[in-house]
């Protein structure tokens, strides 16, 4: 029976029946002043730390020489999905409650709402320019709103910015926290790993022939959702919405997926090339699931216990992700969404 060391540094090794995979074993200390709090003004300056698996080896990079680790035989993932203002700040008996929406459904909207403790079933939240919702179920929290709330949104919301984010969203947030590729409206987190991402830098790729393609996979609130138990594998991942077009084809390509929600999106497939792809998806990837199709991975660095480092450390081996995330700490990298950023390969 392999150590449970041995177990954690290879993640190709399908051992969670031997080992129970606990949540106490994707912890590890992250200062306050390690997390980024304002986007860099130039995207593609930010540090990049390379892992390159067959060589166990670390190298620092700057994202713009990102051109240079690819090769004309690759093909880019992205996730076209555009973020959503979905945060909310409204009135209820002068009291200011600030809502997040999560999903539309029938004209209900899924929403988080802080302080909860201020609702109950019937409460009217009123915004401005004459909008309300009224409180239709607690549990889960769920409104109606007396419009189109989308029609209004972009003039009302705010970035849904995460919560470490010590400060008010700003105007310039609804265009730093968007990919220069973003197109389909429906997310309320960004995919941080495409933020890095400049038209230029695309351009370059396709200039040198690698592929690009891009998919959909609407972010929702199963991405903030860290495990409750400290059995991991109990943890259920709240589902999120993907399209993949009918078009999309890897033949004998090396496919680099450009964040976690790229590989939660084309982990989910069992055949990749048949036909345009429309699901929900609630995968849950941690140590010992078997990648099918994902052959490099662009990825922010994550917080302790979070889906996206559970995931990462799926790819890289846990110990290997500790010791990067350390060599990352020690120079100095900035962690979150608008933080820097990594690419294994």
């Amino acid at each position: 029976m392999p150590s449970i060391s041995e177990y954690l540094y290879f993640p190709a090794k399908v051992c969670c029946q031997v080992f129970k995979m606990k949540l106490s074993f994707f912890d590890y200390e992250l200062p306050k002043e390690f997390i980024a709090q304002k986007p860099l003004k130039d995207r593609s300056g930010c540090k990049m730390l390379f892992y390159d698996k067959k060589k166990d080896d670390i190298k620092h990079l700057i994202f713009s020489d990102i051109v240079e680790l690819f090769t004309p035989n690759d093909l880019l993932i992205l996730n076209d999905t555009k973020v959503l203002p979905a945060k909310l700040f409204g009135i209820v008996n002068k009291t200011c409650i600030e809502i997040l929406l999560t999903r539309e459904e029938n004209d209900i909207w899924e929403i988080l709402a802080k302080p909860k403790k201020r609702l109950k079933e019937g409460t009217i939240i009123n915004f401005e320019k004459g909008i309300s919702c009224k409180i239709i179920s607690l549990f889960p929290l769920k409104a109606k709103f007396n419009c189109n709330i989308l029609n209004y949104i972009e003039k009302i919301g705010k970035a849904p910015l995460p919560p470490y984010i010590k400060r008010n969203s700003e105007e310039s947030d609804k265009e730093n926290y968007q990919t220069v590729y973003a197109k389909s409206l429906g997310s309320i987190a960004a995919p941080t790993a495409g933020l890095h991402w400049t038209k230029e830098l695309l351009s370059k790729l396709e200039e040198k022939g690698v592929s690009i393609f891009y998919i959909t996979l609407h972010i929702g609130k199963g991405t903030f959702v860290f495990p409750k138990t400290e059995d991991v594998e109990k943890h259920k991942m709240d589902s999120e919405y993907v399209e993949i077009p009918k078009n999309f084809k890897i033949g004998k390509k090396r496919v680099i997926a450009c964040g976690t929600s790229v590989v939660r999106a084309i982990e989910s497939l069992e055949n990749i090339e048949v036909g345009k792809k429309k699901f929900w998806t609630d995968l849950f990837i941690y140590p010992g699931f078997k990648f099918k199709w994902t052959d490099g991975m662009i990825t922010n660095f994550h917080f302790p216990k979070s889906p996206p480092f559970i995931m990462t450390s799926s790819f890289v081996g846990l110990e290997k992700l500790r010791e990067i995330y350390e060599e990352a700490k020690r120079k100095n990298y900035r962690f979150g969404s608008y933080g820097d950023c990594m690419i294994v390969l």
